[in-house]
């Protein structure tokens, strides 16, 4: 295993999350500093309300998340059926087969349209 390749694995993938994280969470900060030197009771409700939202980021988060693995492991299944029918094209020609593989093709691209089309639902909900 090399060591190197895996630390600028983590390094590329830490590189944008780092910064984005602080810009998030200093974004927030100043927020609420300017907040409670504006109007300190307004402000003081709606940090009670924080922890509700976070709430539902989390779990907003969490059904994306799951809806991403469930859209990849659709188009995975439907570039399997592609595969293997452009390996066997001379089989399935032969045979004349076409329409059929198509419809294989369709019903497993629909599966990942139907998936993905659920996150965009999901993002939507959660961002209104």
């Amino acid at each position: 295993m090399d060591v190197c390749s895996d630390i600028n694995t983590i390094q590329d993938g830490m590189t944008a999350k780092v910064g984005t994280a602080i810009q998030y969470l200093s974004t927030f900060l100043a927020g609420f500093i300017i907040g409670f030197i504006k109007n300190w009771k307004l402000a003081l409700v709606i940090l009670a309300v924080v922890p509700l939202l976070a709430v539902g980021g989390a779990f907003l988060g969490k059904l994306l998340a799951d809806s991403a693995t469930e859209g990849q492991a659709a188009y995975a299944k439907a570039g399997g059926v592609a595969d293997e029918v452009l390996s066997g094209i001379r089989t399935i020609v032969a045979f004349g087969s076409e329409d059929r593989s198509a419809d294989r093709y369709k019903s497993r691209l629909s599966e990942s349209m139907n998936s993905m089309t659920r996150k965009g639902h999901l993002t939507g909900v959660g961002l209104a």
